[in-house]
C-alpha cells in the first residue's frame, strides 16, 4: 500500500511518517511554508519527500497512490483568514479530490475534519445529527464544505472529525488549546482564559490516538463514513489544573470576552469504538511530555 501524505510535515503528519504506517511506502507533499525542516530528520522509515504544494499534482503522478491523508490546511482557527483558508482549505482541496475523482483507480481518501464543525451548545453530539452542525469559524466551515463535497463527489473517502490535537511531535505547533497553555506556562506568561469557557467541556485528541485510529481504520477497510476522533472529552478548568501541577504559580486571568466563539458540548465516539478500537490517549501524559521538551519538568 502507496500512500501519499499532504502537509506531511506538521503536528500529525510529522508523527505518522514515523509509525508502521510509513513502512510501506510514503510519499510526503509540504510546501515547507511552515518551515518544519526538523520534521525530516532521524526518520525510522526512507520515504519520498516533495517540497511543493499539493495543488501542483498531476492526476499521472497522483495514479499511484492507494491512500491519500490530506492533511495540509491552514489550521490556526482563531487567526486563520478566510482568503488563506478559502483557497487552500477548500480551493486547492476541491481541485485534488476533483483530480483524484478523474482517475482511473482512485484511492482512498482520507480527509481529517474537526470536532469544530459541531458549533452549537449540546449534551452530547453524534456524526448523524445534523442539527448540532453549525460552525463557528472560517476554519470549521471549510471542514464542512469539504466533507460534503466528498460525499457527494467522491467514490471512497473516510471523514474523521478529530478533537483538538495534542502530544509532542517533531512538527508540533502552539496554537491550539493544551500545546498553547504548555507554551504559555514554560514562558512564565499568564494564561487567558474566556471566564465563560473555563468550565467548557470540549474533546481532545492525542495525536498517537489521531495515528491508531487511521491505521485501525485502514486495516479494517472501512470507507464511506464519518467518525468522532478523540482521547477525551476534558474542561478547560481540569487541563488548568494538571499544568499547575507542573508549573507551580501558574496565573490565570479571566477576560471577558470570548477569544474564540466556543460552546461546551460533548463528543460521543461511540460509532468509532464499534469498530473495535479503544482510544487511551492521556491529556496527563501530553502535558506532561510536552512540558519536559520545554524543560518544565524534569524527566521521572
Amino acid at each position: 500500500m502507496k500512500t501519499l501524505v499532504t502537509g506531511g510535515l506538521g503536528h500529525i503528519g510529522s508523527y505518522v511518517i514515523r509509525t508502521p504506517l510509513a513502512a510501506g511506502g510514503v510519499c510526503v507533499v509540504d510546501d515547507l511554508s511552515t518551515n518544519r525542516y526538523c520534521s525530516l530528520m532521524n526518520l525510522p522509515y526512507p520515504i519520498d519527500f516533495i517540497n511543493d504544494g499539493f495543488e501542483n499534482l498531476s492526476e499521472e503522478f497522483l495514479e499511484q497512490f492507494d491512500v491519500v491523508l490530506h492533511l495540509a490546511a491552514v489550521t490556526d482557527a482563531a487567526r486563520g483568514d478566510s482568503e488563506s483558508i478559502e483557497k487552500i482549505n477548500v480551493g486547492h482541496t476541491r481541485d485534488l479530490i476533483k483530480k483524484l475523482a478523474s482517475i482511473d483507480r482512485p484511492p482512498l481518501f482520507i480527509f481529517p475534519s474537526s470536532t469544530s464543525v459541531y458549533g452549537t451548545a449540546s449534551d452530547i453530539v453524534k456524526e448523524d445529527d445534523e442539527n448540532v452542525l453549525k460552525p463557528q469559524s472560517y476554519y470549521a466551515s471549510s471542514k464542512l464544505v469539504i466533507e460534503n463535497f466528498l460525499r457527494e463527489n467522491y467514490p471512497k473517502y473516510l471523514i474523521l472529525r478529530f478533537g483538538t490535537i495534542f502530544g509532542a511531535t517533531p512538527g508540533m505547533r502552539f496554537h491550539t488549546a493544551i500545546n498553547h497553555f504548555c507554551w504559555a506556562s514554560s514562558m512564565k506568561q499568564p494564561l487567558e482564559v474566556w471566564e465563560q469557557n473555563y468550565h467548557y467541556h470540549r474533546p481532545y485528541l492525542d495525536v498517537r490516538d489521531a495515528e491508531r485510529s487511521i491505521s485501525h481504520l485502514l486495516h479494517k477497510g472501512v470507507e464511506n463514513e464519518t467518525y468522532n476522533v478523540l482521547s477525551d472529552n476534558c474542561k478547560c478548568s481540569d487541563i488548568i489544573e494538571i499544568i499547575r501541577g507542573y508549573v507551580p504559580g501558574l496565573e490565570v486571568n479571566m477576560v471577558k470576552t470570548p477569544l474564540l466563539n466556543q460552546f461546551s458540548y460533548l463528543v460521543d465516539d461511540t460509532k468509532l469504538s464499534a469498530t473495535g478500537i479503544t482510544l487511551n490517549g492521556s491529556i496527563e501524559r501530553g502535558i506532561k511530555e510536552t512540558l519536559e521538551l520545554l524543560k518544565c519538568v524534569k524527566k521521572s
